[in-house]
């Protein structure tokens, strides 16, 4: 009997791209059965008309669609409903405006299965900002590092939706209830983290999805000042995801609080960033102590920092640099 590989699409008024979604899911082919599983999340437009389509033809080619609809509950409510659902060995997300690439369920599946070490793995990807696009990641550090762990608490590791497959039996073993922490401001951490934790990721180096960038999406706003505020409140939404898990996946507290403090390291970063953003001079020589004290700073942020605040230091920590590449380069 083959084996399954669901994907979970969460649907939100989406009817001018769940066609395109949907049908990148329909188009993969391999040795493999395939469970789509859209949760309609209270769209209030054509989103359910366009899906209903889809599952005869589904059905025709052997594969399953099941449709679920909910009233509104944001990101993580639907992945908690899809969860419900799923019965593959593998599992996938992707958003209702995205895509897969041809041969992307396919590649993820194969690599695992070639690769029992590995609990799941990641695939690089194409961001589209109308028609422009470029990769997620072409950072070796980024697409290397196994432990995906440490590397998403670190930043040095993405997670968009449609670029990873994990292992269900891991993630269920973490969630017997099938219930991960409900966010409106997102659910790849409530999955990949605690299948990430003490385990090992693989990574294909290759474009296999394709995320569409939207002026007035979750995460883009169409003013600076709303971009601002939307930067802000998604900022603190998963912050306040990242310390719920670490919270509840570490048990060790020394352990536990070495990745809190990390996380704290963040909110101190961002409101820098903020304060400098706004102009507000004396909060950004605050949080840049924090953030210094820390000991996360690099000196390309103090470079920028004191480029607008006192250049003198700036032209000197340039200099640092510089002797500092250089004697890099004579070892």
């Amino acid at each position: 009997m083959k084996q399954k590989i669901s994907v979970i699409v969460p649907c939100f008024n989406s009817e001018s791209t769940i066609d395109r979604c949907i049908d990148s899911i329909y188009s993969q082919d391999g040795e493999f059965q395939i469970e789509l599983i859209v949760v309609n999340d209270g769209s209030t437009d054509q989103s359910e008309n366009r899906i209903s389509k889809w599952i005869p033809l589904f059905a025709d080619k052997g594969y399953e669609l099941k449709y679920i609809k909910q009233e509104n509950q944001g990101p993580g409510g639907a992945i908690n409903t899809g969860l419900k659902y799923v019965s593959g060995e593998y599992l996938s997300l992707l958003d209702a405006d995205d895509c897969f690439l041809q041969g992307s369920i396919k590649k993820r599946f194969s690599h695992l299965e070639e690769h029992r070490e590995y609990v799941g793995v990641r695939t690089n990807g194409w961001q589209d900002k109308q028609g422009d696009r470029k990769l997620f990641d072409l950072d070796p550090e980024r697409t290397t590092n196994e432990n995906l762990f440490d590397g998403l608490i670190g930043g040095r590791a993405t997670n968009w939706a449609g670029s990873y497959m994990i292992r269900t039996q891991v993630l269920f073993d973490f969630y017997p209830t099938r219930e991960i922490y409900a966010s409106r401001f997102g659910q790849h951490m409530q999955l990949l983290l605690p299948v990430a934790y003490k385990n090992r990721f693989g990574y294909i180096d290759e474009p296999l999805m394709i995320y569409f960038l939207q002026d007035n999406s979750h995460s883009q706003a169409s003013t600076q000042e709303e971009q601002l505020r939307k930067d802000d409140r998604n900022f603190y939404g998963y912050y306040d995801i990242y310390t719920h898990m670490v919270s509840e996946i570490i048990s060790d507290k020394d352990e536990r609080e070495f990745y809190l403090n990390i996380i704290e390291s963040w909110k101190y970063k961002h409101e820098l960033n903020k304060s400098m953003q706004c102009g507000d001079k004396v909060a950004a020589q605050k949080y840049y102590r924090l953030y210094e004290d820390t000991g996360r700073m690099t000196l390309n942020e103090k470079i920028d920092y004191y480029s607008k605040t006192n250049p003198i230091r700036a032209v000197w920590l340039k200099v640092y640099r510089r002797i500092g590449m250089v004697l890099k380069g004579t070892k």
